[in-house]
């Protein structure tokens, strides 16, 4: 289960393929470790608070997580970033080994130190589940300071900004545009204080994908985080079919009956809001999309972020074909190649 909803991260001071929903950290024979043991380093004793004051409000922070057993994922993602010049990130270090390993190769951390940290659990384990909600947390934690904040999985790679067209689209309450094309589809009633649409989420055929998403700060989007917390502690699902159940009325077929039981015990708590579903297989694509069917490839399009998931074989899987496409962007020591 997730930790208890009451207790924010502000608080802390110090189909079920594992490849197809999540980047799971599912196995601990594939954990990279490094090799020698590098020295740890001592995280500052700065609370979340503190550290948020150095990011800029002027655009989303980019959110994510990660433990020792997907530093290498962590790196090559921040890397992906970095190229691009995209500084306003936050990146959760839920272990001492993981804080150590990326503060090592000149990255901003935040030190979680949290005590779900697991490096290798089975997806779908309670361990697993428990790992994946602390993302929950640290996205509530940040929304309620006041940041927008765009959330990403580990396994994937940024290919261009976002820090413009999706803020823009959802001020004037209106679909996205890219090269001239409107991207992804809204739903939800319009709000009445004029604010545009609240969040968006990776929309794969019938269900979101929890992935990536960009949540803006306002009270609808925090007492949303504060439900998905709550809901969490009373389900044994991961993050992803929680959210579902409390936002999605269109699912079906198997991903329905999951949900069903989401649904049996969070009611009370489900939220419809104003959204859009980024549906684009060529600008939002999962990894069948882009590494197998190819669809921004055929479309002669840049997307936006390439995501990594669909790929079967785990964690082992996606770094081989990431490489095999060149979206592997660091060297055999996780450092970032200029």
């Amino acid at each position: 289960m997730c930790a208890s909803a009451s207790k924010t991260i502000l608080d802390l001071e110090d189909d079920t393929d594992p490849g197809v929903e999540h980047l799971a950290m599912q196995e601990l024979e594939n954990a990279t470790l490094p090799t020698p043991l590098e020295p740890m380093i001592s995280p500052p004793s700065t609370t979340l608070a503190q550290y948020l004051a150095t990011k800029s409000k002027a655009e989303p922070l980019i959110v994510a997580l990660t433990n020792m057993g997907y530093s290498d994922m962590a790196s090559n993602f921040l890397c992906s970033m970095r190229r691009l010049g995209m500084t306003n990130t936050l990146m959760f270090a839920t272990d001492l080994g993981s804080y150590s390993f990326l503060a090592n190769r000149g990255y901003d951390i935040f030190y979680l130190n949290s005590t779900s940290s697991e490096t290798g659990a089975t997806w779908g384990s309670k361990a697993f589940n428990t790992f994946v909600k602390e993302k929950v947390r640290g996205v509530l934690a940040v929304v309620s300071a006041g940041y927008d904040v765009f959330f990403c999985d580990l396994d994937m790679v940024w290919k261009r900004s976002l820090s413009d067209v999706l803020p823009t689209a959802a001020r004037e309450d209106r679909l996205p545009e890219v090269d001239g094309k409107k991207i992804g589809q809204l739903e939800g009633d319009p709000n009445a204080d004029g604010s545009g649409w609240d969040y968006a989420i990776y929309y794969y055929k019938a269900h979101s994908n929890t992935g990536f998403y960009y949540m803006r700060s306002n009270n609808r989007t925090v007492e949303l985080m504060q439900n998905w917390l709550q809901c969490c502690g009373r389900v044994p699902v991961d993050d992803q079919d929680t959210f579902d159940g409390l936002t999605d009325l269109h699912l079906r077929g198997k991903r329905l009956s999951r949900i069903k039981y989401v649904w049996a015990r969070c009611k009370d708590l489900q939220r419809f809001l104003r959204r859009v579903l980024l549906s684009s297989r060529e600008y939002f694509p999962n990894g069948s999309d882009f590494f197998v069917l190819k669809y921004p490839q055929r479309a002669k399009v840049t997307p936006f972020l390439l995501h990594a998931n669909q790929i079967p074989g785990g964690k082992r899987a996606k770094i081989k074909v990431m490489k095999e496409f060149g979206e592997w962007l660091i060297d055999d020591d996780s450092r970032c190649k200029a």
